[in-house]
């Protein structure tokens, strides 16, 4: 089966802020049927912003999709098969996308999954990165000040675990909390989905300060 990816194109914005970002699109082209349930990964991808923790968003980029209000092109970011029946039809493959984040280099690679078979043809990975930058011009010895959930998930299943972290675990006490009905948490940040699909909502509390920061759990079976 012959694949091939092409990073299209790679740039960094916000170069002088707090958060630096890159963005970037690769194209995937198969040049015969790729199965249901099949699995590709890319090579490395730079992303651009060095080393550092950082956070990758990828999107399917649907160029045909029609609605009936605006014409693309789209980014699909999620399930394209929750549009089904739909006003709105996408016209990409319904992949799953996941990333495997170097931290030293600064560069990913992508894997994809198909959930129907697909039939040769092309089609485009949209994918931002954001990673936190030390300030330069504090006067007061004092970073900029960022507390934030580093690794929400997109869903989990009733019951699931999962750990959360935030940008300061590393190096500062965490009090995590949820909602009435919401699942539980630990102190480590280990996160029990509740038996009910919904959305809910984690809190985290950096210890001794008032600085809070909070992610919604999509949970589904």
């Amino acid at each position: 089966m012959g694949i091939s990816w092409n990073q299209e194109r790679t740039q960094v914005i916000n170069e002088n802020a707090a958060v630096r970002a890159a963005s970037g699109c690769v194209r995937i082209r198969c040049d015969s049927t790729v199965k249901a349930g099949k699995t590709i990964c890319s090579d490395w991808i730079d992303t651009g912003l060095g080393a550092g923790f950082a956070v990758v968003e990828t999107a399917l980029l649907d160029e045909n999709g029609f609605d009936s209000v605006a014409k693309g092109p789209y980014l699909i970011f999620g399930r394209p098969d929750f549009f089904e029946n739909s006003k709105f039809g996408p016209t990409v493959p319904d992949v799953r996308a996941a990333v495997s984040y170097d931290t030293d280099s600064g560069k990913f690679r992508l894997a994809l999954r198909f959930k129907d078979s697909f039939e040769r043809g092309e089609f485009s990975i949209h994918w931002t990165a954001m990673r936190v930058e030390k300030s330069e011009s504090a006067t007061s010895g004092e970073e900029d000040f960022l507390f934030y959930i580093v690794n929400p998930p997109k869903t989990l299943h009733p019951g699931w675990h999962y750990t959360l972290k935030t940008n300061r675990s590393d190096d500062s006490v965490i009090l995590w909390s949820v909602g009435e009905g919401c699942g539980t948490i630990d102190a480590s940040g280990d996160y029990q989905a509740p038996d009910a699909a919904g959305m809910y909502e984690v809190a985290a509390r950096l210890a001794g300060t008032e600085h809070t920061a909070t992610c919604y759990i999509i949970v589904r079976e």
